[in-house]
């Protein structure tokens, strides 16, 4: 049977999703492209505008129930340090799920919880721990609306690790290229739809290469940038030196094109040519980078940038800076997320939060000229990590800031929602073991997906564990 359409109908099957209205979004829908295409739950997912002008709003406490659950077999470590990610395997307008860990294993179950396929590299690395995992791409490659993978692997009998396209039909190989990266190397790609080209650009980072050299020659840290075309034709190599953990779009009309991209704290034009970088910054490197309009007044787009350096909005046109937050206000800014928490302001919200490292790690929010409008110390919300804004209730009035282990904060520092409508949970084909961390990382990933998967105008979480994954909606 095909996997069930995530829909507000119960029972809604996938094969009724054309009867239903329900269409594959086209490929330049910027609010599935920041979870399919670039998504890096702890280094931020990029701003997309969700809140509408004179919309109403709801307050309160969110309640949640469970639409599907699906039970994982295999090593309870390895599936909760895994990653996750929505598939349309079908073309069908609806979602299986992609569960993988490093180069491993990689599997995709229809959301009834059936297994469509999985295969397996018992020498193949997975994950860094369990906060870092490893990004991959899903798309439609070929127009069939099937939608494909580009992940990572491992080529064993040249040590090399290699950059591969995957059926989300079966898993068969589509095509695949070796890079110049060992085979234990980590995995961190995104894929962009770029104006003036009509296929996207993949973004792979790599190690610096002899005889240049970087101060912190890492993958992890996109010490270089190599874009490949689908066809894994190399449009493009630059050394990228202590840029920053992850790659964000420019799209300043967020018609899912990008003008530009951020690799850490440098501003690529998609030919490749570097635009601009964060000035001041010496050797270090960019924790995480959002875009927005946070200066209507200003014509074009302002870039917000955390790092040990500090907290730092540039123009995007150039990396002028605006204003910057030094680290005797914010102590290393670490984490952030962007969402528009207010009807009545001009701007999104800024929420920023330092690294766990801080005596007292706290939770910021500012707006965008920079003036911090709450502080919140560890017992309130400051064990929160933002990560993305959402829509989760339907009102379109402001958006929901959802954080690590889908926890939802409001403006005033208040829980809408706790990660206790699911935290419980356990599968029934393995057994759970304590692990590191046995009371959070090992328990449940801090990650979660947050995605609109059946298109009704409400974001649905997707969590998984070490024996489960489940999708959670709001209760009207």
């Amino acid at each position: 049977m095909a996997c069930l359409l995530l829909a507000g109908t119960p029972g809604l099957l996938a094969g009724d999703a054309h009867a239903a209205g329900v269409e594959t979004p086209p490929a330049s829908d910027p609010k599935i492209q920041r979870i399919q295409l670039h998504r890096n739950g702890e280094r931020s997912i990029n701003y997309v505008p969700l809140r509408r002008q004179l919309q109403p709003e709801r307050t309160g406490t969110l309640q949640m129930r469970v639409i599907a659950r699906i039970d994982l077999d295999g090593d309870p470590l390895a599936n909760v340090r895994g990653n996750v990610y929505p598939i349309d395997v079908d073309g069908n307008g609806s979602y299986a799920f992609l569960h993988y860990n490093g180069y491993r294993f990689m599997r995709i179950y229809n959301a009834d919880g059936t297994k469509r396929w999985q295969i397996d590299d018992p020498k193949g690395r997975v994950h860094k721990d369990t906060v870092h995992r490893d990004t991959l791409a899903v798309l439609d490659i070929d127009g069939d609306r099937k939608q494909e993978i580009i992940h990572c692997w491992a080529n064993h009998a040249t040590g090399s690790k290699r950059l591969v396209i995957r059926r989300g039909t079966n898993g068969s190989i589509v095509r695949q290229v070796d890079l110049d990266a060992p085979k234990s190397d980590i995995c961190q790609l995104g894929v962009f739809y770029v104006t003036g080209r009509p296929d996207p650009i993949i973004l792979v980072s790599h190690r610096v290469k002899a005889p240049d050299s970087c101060d912190h020659n890492f993958t992890d840290y996109w010490a270089r940038t190599v874009a490949y075309d689908l066809r894994l034709n190399k449009l493009w190599d630059r050394n990228t030196c202590n840029a920053g953990h992850y790659v964000y779009p420019v799209d300043a009309n967020f018609d899912g094109y990008a003008e530009a991209i951020f690799v850490g704290r440098h501003l690529f034009n998609v030919d490749g040519t570097q635009r601009c970088r964060f000035p001041f910054w010496g050797s270090d490197h960019a924790d995480a980078v959002n875009v927005a309009d946070f200066v209507p007044a200003r014509s074009g787009m302002e870039a917000i940038v955390v790092g040990a350096s500090g907290l730092q909005m540039v123009d995007v046109d150039d990396c002028t800076v605006l204003w910057t937050k030094p680290k005797s206000v914010i102590d290393n800014p670490q984490h952030l997320g962007v969402a528009w928490l207010d009807p009545n302001a001009v701007t999104p919200t800024i929420t920023v939060r330092s690294k766990g490292t801080v005596a007292s790690p706290k939770v910021y929010m500012l707006d965008g000229s920079g003036r911090i409008l709450k502080t919140f110390a560890t017992g309130m919300i400051g064990s929160f990590i933002p990560i993305q804004n959402a829509n989760l209730d339907g009102a379109q009035g402001s958006d929901d800031l959802v954080g690590q282990f889908a926890q939802v904060a409001d403006r005033s520092g208040g829980m809408r929602l706790t990660k206790f409508w699911y935290w419980n949970l356990k599968g029934t084909k393995v057994q759970e073991v304590p692990g590191q961390y046995p009371y959070s990382y090992d328990r449940w990933s801090a990650f979660p997906v947050v995605a609109d998967l059946d298109r009704d105008g409400r974001d649905e979480i997707v969590e998984w564990s070490q024996s489960l994954i489940v999708v959670g909606k709001a209760v009207d």
